[in-house]
């Protein structure tokens, strides 16, 4: 699904990145995270509830800009009409998978870190600095 990977690179930008991101596994000879480790940085870095937070309030934007451009094309629509265009709307973001993007985002991580970055970033968070 290609809405779902737009997603996906939008919501890696909301999460925190390490500097070390220039560098892959790969060109510096190190083991890539495991998937468990990931989760466990996207658990910390509460990546989840931040991606939540990213489609209600692209859901709300969605709805409102529909309603809008509905009532342009049709100024005197009945709220029958109103609440299909609210229900058409509201339809597409429930086809949206937190999880889904969750998974889509995993890859990216274990491509771009390595083990020993992700050991590093989750001993940081588990600091009292961190």
């Amino acid at each position: 699904m290609s809405v779902l990977r737009l997603c996906a690179a939008f919501c890696t930008l909301l999460l925190p990145v390490p500097g070390v991101i220039a560098q892959t596994p790969s060109t510096r000879s190190e083991v890539a995270p495991s998937r468990e480790q990931v989760m466990k940085f996207l658990e910390v870095t509460q990546a989840k509830s931040r991606v939540e937070q990213v489609f209600a309030g692209m859901a709300k934007q969605a709805r409102i800009g529909a309603e809008l451009g509905f009532k342009q094309k049709v100024p005197d629509a009945s709220p029958e009409q109103l609440a299909r265009v609210d229900a058409i709307s509201d339809s597409i973001f429930k086809e949206f998978s937190v999880d889904e993007l969750i998974d889509a985002i995993v890859p990216i991580y274990q491509k771009h870190l390595s083990k020993s970055d992700l050991d590093g970033i989750l001993a940081f968070y588990a600091s009292p600095t961190g």
